[in-house]
């Protein structure tokens, strides 16, 4: 292609060379009594204005195609992909816009340099319906006609755009997370309390009816253990109904949150029941020692415990070791406890 472009340069600059020098054309057509024709075509105004275009077009080529040194040159880099819209009223969602982009720049690699210090590359969302599902062509502020710019990739698709909205949530329905849950002794409960009494959710309508909680997530490997109180920071996160996360601006989007470390224990009374008591046989009294226990983790399940004591498994003096059976998530140091029955049998003086 350069070949070609020099080949006609230099076609078109021996015409100029003619132009300039008329004799020369009359030579090569061969052209009789050379000053009189000369003198005849100056007097033409007409042939004259025909010159003066000629040599305006001959410039022009020379000029504007003439090969650069380099054209071939080539560089890659990657550079960040700018959005440009409204952020106080409007927001994007849909595809995956990509945070940065491909771009070839192709030339000279001086012009390259200087297109690439001003270079931006850029997805101008302004001005597209709301609503609807858009493509759009990334763009470049390059002005240069010395250097090719091409972007990988040219076309984002899937992108929606929509007004937003405002929305004020009450702290109360805010879901505390700890995560990961701290290895805590049971007989101390974590109570975390958050003074903040509202948060401000902003975003497109259809995301927004999305959210089924907002949770605030607060990192259990920052809990110091040792500590009775403490403030840590919780970040805000809203989830929808198959707990994927929904990506909207929350603010504040972090809350203080003052955690208490306070022990949680409660103690309860033993109660005894008998069990295959014979007819003949009258209880007297029970007695269990010890009569109270402490417990701890799921108190609020147990008021009393009850052990039920099968008559028929009583020693001679009327003793039995009975291991307490507590439920799941309720614990105690008390693993046994001892029971005694003083009973008589009818007809049978107790001193006999």
């Amino acid at each position: 292609m350069v070949s070609v472009v020099k080949k006609t340069i230099d076609f078109f600059r021996k015409i100029l060379a003619m132009i300039v020098n008329p004799r020369l054309i009359l030579d090569f057509f061969k052209i009789k009594n050379l000053d009189r024709n000369y003198n005849r075509m100056m007097a033409n105004e007409r042939a004259i204005r025909w010159f003066a275009l000629a040599i305006a077009l001959v410039a022009v080529i020379s000029i504007r195609y003439e090969p650069l040194e380099n054209t071939g040159h080539m560089e890659e880099i990657q550079m960040p992909l700018v959005v440009r819209i409204d952020e106080e009223a409007y927001t994007y969602f849909g595809s995956e816009i990509p945070a940065t982009v491909t771009v070839f720049l192709v030339g000279d690699p001086i012009q390259i340099g200087v297109v690439q210090n001003n270079l931006e590359i850029y997805l101008d969302l302004n001005g597209l319906e709301p609503g609807e599902e858009h493509s759009v062509f990334i763009s470049n502020t390059n002005t240069s006609d010395r250097v090719n710019v091409r972007v990988e990739p040219q076309l984002i698709s899937g992108i929606r755009v929509a007004p937003l909205i405002t929305r004020d949530f009450n702290v109360e329905d805010i879901r505390l997370d700890i995560m990961p849950e701290p290895d805590i002794n049971h007989r101390y409960v974590m109570e975390p309390t958050i003074e903040q009494e509202y948060i401000t959710v902003r975003g497109p309508e259809v995301l927004l009816e999305q959210i089924a909680v907002i949770s605030a997530v607060v990192s259990g490997n920052e809990i110091d253990l040792n500590l009775e109180m403490q403030t840590l920071t919780a970040r805000l996160v809203a989830y929808d109904e198959a707990g994927s996360v929904i990506t909207i601006d929350i603010s504040p989007n972090e809350l203080e949150v003052l955690i208490e470390i306070r022990e949680h224990v409660r103690e309860i009374d033993l109660e005894v029941d008998p069990t295959n008591v014979p007819g003949d046989v009258r209880i007297q009294r029970v007695t269990v020692d010890p009569e109270t226990i402490e417990i701890w983790g799921l108190i609020e399940l147990l008021e009393s415990l009850t052990l039920p004591v099968n008559f028929q498994q009583l020693n001679g003096q009327g003793r039995k070791t009975v291991t307490l059976e507590l439920p799941n998530g309720v614990y105690s140091d008390v693993e046994e406890v001892n029971v005694r029955i003083e009973f008589n049998t009818i007809g049978i003086s107790p001193d006999d």
